[in-house]
């Protein structure tokens, strides 16, 4: 009964009703007793069940009493942070805001946590479906001044590691920033006139080169709007793997994915 309760309290469940029951995830969550009656419930947990002091002890206990991985654990995470708050949001919804340039708490500042998430697991698709020997960076490109670009730009680079893991690049070329604007008003259709309307955005992938001491490396550029929602952790998952199902088919541009991405 108290695992039963924990559950009910848990995002595993919020994640599990979103998906399963119309009825949760329509305008007004009410789920009917069949819908909680599906929510799986743990069998047991090697954790004391009296020492739980809030809620993210409860969401770790369920995480380890399903013995969820981390990808899994961010599925949820995310879902409960963004899409669940966005569907039931407006403009000002977590995930619609812009990504964070830098952020700072008491311990440290960081710069680009969005993104380099975004990239860290990104990469650990390519690695993990390719194999860790294979040289994989990538480059966060970011605005060398205050005016800030409606969209955001990362290169992923294969085969060879030409810098750190991830590397932070300033957008002086005045004709690529030309260029990403013009990229931004492509990707986005407004359906109205008014601010804030709906609309529909959509992303660029592009699999090219990177010029790098006179050598071409095989890079996957991906532009995408500037809004937390298209960079989250999940987000790179699924990015990550239609571009190693790209990679796999050899629908990439000639020549571009190096021979040991097909082996």
């Amino acid at each position: 009964m108290q695992l039963a309760c924990l559950t009910y309290n848990s995002k595993l469940a919020v994640y599990y009703l979103l998906l399963s029951s119309g009825r949760f995830a329509f305008y007004r969550p009410e789920p009917d007793v069949n819908d909680l009656l599906r929510v799986p419930i743990p069998k047991n947990s090697h954790e004391l069940i009296e020492e739980i002091k809030n809620l993210d002890e409860i969401d770790d206990l369920i995480y380890q009493s399903f013995s969820l991985n981390e990808s899994e654990k961010n599925l949820i995470e995310d879902l409960c942070a963004y899409t669940l708050p966005d569907y039931q949001g407006n403009a000002s919804s977590p995930g619609r805001q812009k990504t964070h340039r830098t952020t700072a708490n008491l311990l440290e500042t960081q710069e680009e946590p969005e993104l380099r998430d975004y990239c860290e697991y990104f990469m650990r698709v390519l690695t993990a479906g390719f194999g860790q020997d294979k040289g994989i960076c990538a480059t966060l490109f970011q605005e060398a001044t205050d005016r800030l670009l409606p969209v955001r730009l990362i290169a992923i680079h294969l085969d060879k590691s030409i810098h750190e893991r991830i590397k932070i690049e300033s957008i002086t070329s005045q004709s690529l920033f030309k260029r990403l604007n013009q990229l931004s008003d492509l990707l986005s259709r407004k359906d109205d006139s008014v601010a804030g309307g709906i609309f529909y955005q959509r992303v660029a992938r592009i699999y090219d080169s990177y010029l790098w001491n006179g050598e071409q490396i095989p890079t996957i550029y991906i532009v995408k709007p500037d809004k937390i929602r298209y960079w989250t952790r999940s987000m790179a998952l699924r990015d990550a793997d239609e571009v190693a199902a790209d990679i796999k088919r050899e629908r990439t541009t000639m020549g571009v994915v190096p021979e040991a991405f097909h082996q």
